[in-house]
């Protein structure tokens, strides 16, 4: 069985395997009371390898879900509200072809770079360069900006955590978001919940945008390692020289449209092929 679980950045993929489905990133969260598994026709690469549906659930914010990793001396303590833990009592035992494809959070990275900060900062530690150190902002250490990201992505480290040792034999596929959008102008006309402070504040530089996005990615894969579940990254198609999400792919201010859907479908098909020849 093939299982897609997820927030708001599963939706431009869904759209893009799934021409019928109903979910846009208008109305997700409309309805947060739909928490039954829906069933999806798998595109034809997807069927090649076996799966022949998706069994589909999207975790929107109305439902009030939480989860929280603590880290103490004793041991880490994990605890989740009872309606996901409920989710994940509903995947069945997993047997060794089960692959579950993860988008859970995403926007952790945005929510600390996207607006201008009142003290606009910028680090070193990301050894490329395509991203120099802007002359005139307010230096600061890698290491507060790892711990800032840590703090914000933990909510999305627990869900992931509570999924790997309810189902140890389950594949997990995690699907990393797109990178920051290239284009202000495009996130100035399409702000979505950010419209407020960005009017205000503005946008951070995209380079700096971008390192932060790169600290996230690689705080995320080391999780990931200790879960042994695979990390999925960007479609190089749809970046620009940077690194960064191309107009043309993106939706909104954060997210990635049916184009790129596609894109990582199409990467998501390879990943499951390769799987599946390995079992």
């Amino acid at each position: 069985m093939l299982y897609m679980l997820g927030m708001s950045h599963a939706i431009s993929v869904l759209r893009a395997i799934d021409g019928g489905v109903d979910d846009t990133h208008e109305n997700w969260n409309v309805n947060p009371d739909l928490v039954e598994w829906r069933k999806h026709r798998a595109p034809e690469n997807f069927r090649d390898v076996g799966f022949d549906t998706i069994k589909l659930l999207l975790i929107r914010p109305a439902m009030n879900w939480h989860t929280v990793l603590e880290k103490r001396a004793g041991g880490d303590v994990l605890s989740a509200t009872p309606g996901f833990w409920s989710l994940l009592d509903s995947i069945p035992s997993s047997k060794e072809e089960d692959t579950l494809i993860s988008f859970i959070g995403g926007n952790d990275h945005s929510v600390f770079s996207l607006v201008e900060s009142s003290s606009p900062f910028d680090f070193r530690g990301i050894q490329d360069e395509r991203y120099p150190l802007i002359h005139g902002r307010q230096p600061i250490d890698i290491k507060y900006v790892e711990s800032q990201i840590e703090k914000l992505m933990n909510g999305t480290v627990a869900m992931l955590t509570a999924l790997r040792l309810k189902h140890p034999r389950l594949r997990i596929v995690h699907v990393m978001p797109p990178p920051p959008i290239a284009s202000e102008a495009r996130i100035k006309a399409h702000p979505e919940v950010f419209g407020g402070v960005i009017e205000r504040f503005g946008i951070t530089p995209i380079s700096v945008r971008m390192k932060v996005y790169l600290v996230y990615c690689a705080l995320l894969t080391q999780v990931l390692d200790r879960l042994n579940a695979l990390p999925i990254y960007p479609p190089t198609g749809a970046t620009d020289g940077i690194g960064a999400l191309k107009d043309e792919y993106a939706y909104g201010c954060t997210h990635g449209n049916e184009a790129y859907g596609q894109l990582v479908a199409e990467q998501l098909a390879d990943a499951l092929k390769e799987s599946h020849a390995s079992v």
